[in-house]
Order: structure tokens, then sequence, then C-alpha cells
């Protein structure tokens, strides 16, 4: 939980294979789920949507891995709710194992969204954002390679964010340039951790295959917390997880 506390990314290298079975190329995830619908993402460099992400039309994962069109970007699919198969056979890593979410109980919000599943051509990316509902965020990266820029959470301010109907920003186009960034590189086999409310962008240097989970643990619950209460004011099932949440004590 350290390095958590810290609220600095970490890149981890040399860690154990997290998937058991067959390596998951695009002919695997074809051969287990081609048939399920998924609603994909396109990167929109001025959008108003949080990332810079627009939804696009449902289409089924095969077509969409046979064709992996450049403007279009498979992003965070849940695999325990949508594919199963896949998602009994990756481990999550020992270091996000401490997650809130998963003490709540069965069909409450969050509990089965993660490990989720992102696939895209070279080219596509995520802008400007942070992660949502004041989590913590992990990334494995199966194949490719896919490029970080992270801007220091305490210059979010300078970063002209805006709030529509969340405490989860979006942020204008241009940035001022004379604010401090540094970019990471990604590459197979490697696991990112980036802490809650840092801002970054994500650009996918190459065609990749990656594997996330957004996360709580003690060193964020009191923001996850404070987002919430926001998201019950329109949300019912933001209110039932933070009622949940207070009484199984989770919030101590």
């Amino acid at each position: 939980m350290n390095f958590c506390a810290k609220k600095k990314p970490v890149v981890i290298t040399n860690y154990a294979s997290v998937i058991s079975g067959p390596q998951w190329t695009l002919q695997h995830i074809k051969n287990v789920c081609g048939s399920k619908q998924v609603s994909l993402k396109a990167p929109r460099p001025h959008s108003s949507e949080w990332a810079g992400l627009e939804n696009e039309p449902v289409t089924r994962v095969e077509d969409y891995l046979t064709a992996l069109p450049e403007h279009l970007y498979l992003f965070d699919w849940s695999l325990p709710l949508n594919a199963p198969e896949l998602a009994k056979n990756f481990h999550v890593p020992e270091y996000f194992e401490d997650n809130l979410l998963t003490k709540t109980g069965p069909g409450a919000m969050y509990r089965d969204s993660w490990p989720s599943l992102f696939i895209g051509a070279k080219g596509t990316g995520s802008g400007l954002h942070v992660d949502a509902f004041g989590s913590h965020f992990y990334m494995y990266l199966i194949s490719g390679r896919k490029r970080w820029k992270f801007y220091p959470a305490e210059r979010i301010k300078d970063l002209n964010p805006v709030f529509w109907d969340s405490l989860d920003p979006t942020f204008p186009k241009d940035i001022d340039p004379t604010i401090p960034s540094y970019t990471v590189d990604l590459c197979a086999g490697e696991t990112l951790f980036v802490p809650a409310g840092c801002p970054h962008t994500v650009l996918n240097l190459e065609q990749t295959v990656a594997v996330s989970g957004n996360f709580v643990n003690q060193t964020n619950v009191q923001l996850f917390k404070k987002h919430m209460k926001v998201n019950a004011l329109k949300d019912p099932r933001s209110f039932d997880l933070l009622q949940e949440m207070l009484n199984l004590n989770l919030f101590a």
C-alpha cells in the first residue's frame, strides 16, 4: 500500500505472468468471445466527453478485431460481466488485490466491473483525464507499446478542468506547455500503477492488448466517498453503493 500512499505512478517490471492458459492474441480473443457485443469508443480531439472519447455503435467483438479500424478503441470492457471465460484466466497482481469494491455484496455497483479489456490500433488512445470516482488504476500490457503522459496532480487547476455533472473533470485540448509533464512508455509484460487524481493521456504507439482495473483501498477511500456523495445525487446505484459501504464500515 506504500506505493499508493506516495501518489506517484509506478511501472512494475519482471513480474510473473498474470494470465494462465493460452496467450491473449487477437485470434484467441476472437475464438473465446468473438460473438459478444461491445460498445466501442472513438477518440475525438475536441470532444467534451471524459477523456475525449465518444460512444460508437455496438458491434461484435469478432468484427471489430478483424477490421481493427484506426479510429475505434475497445476501451475498458468488463471481462467478468461480458467475457467471464477470459476473466477466469486473469489473476489480479498481488499489489492491487486490496480492493474495497470487492467487499460488497453480489450485484453491487463496481463489484464485478474489473478486470477490463483494452484493444486499440496504433494511434488510438485517450485524451487528458483523471481516473473516475477517485479510484486508483492499474494496467497490465499484454502486447504492443503505450505512451503515457503524466501531469502533477497538484497542478490540476492549471489544466483548466471543467466539471459537468460529477467530480470527474474534462479538460480543454490546448494545455499550457509550461506545465511540467513527463512520459512513460509501457512495454509488453509490464504493469503500470496510476494513483487516484493523477492527470494523464495515453497513446497506443503500436497495436495493443491490455487488461486493467480500478480499485479503492484505505489510501483513497475518502476521496472515493466524496465522489460517491456527489454521484448519489443523481444516480440511485451510487447512492446504494455508498449506503452499503457505510453499513459495512468500509470508510473507517
